[in-house]
């Protein structure tokens, strides 16, 4: 299982990192990321897996969220 980095501008709350988690898991068989601030990023997130083979912004997070509801 790949280790998974989630950069954000701002700490993310404990709903933010929940289904950003569920995601990960459910989407791409991620283990529990770790979260590391980013202040270069204005807004918004940045999910980065440790081999570079997965990379989402926000907007790839909001278009798997749409897909969910």
């Amino acid at each position: 299982m790949q280790q998974v980095t989630v950069y954000s501008a701002q700490k993310l709350n404990a709903s933010q990192t929940d289904i950003i988690e569920k995601i990960l898991k459910r989407e791409f068989g991620a283990s529990k990321p770790s979260y590391s601030l980013d202040k270069s990023l204005v807004a918004g997130i940045r999910i980065v897996s440790s081999n570079k083979k997965l990379e989402l912004t926000l907007a790839d997070i909001l278009a798997q969220i749409g897909k969910s509801l």
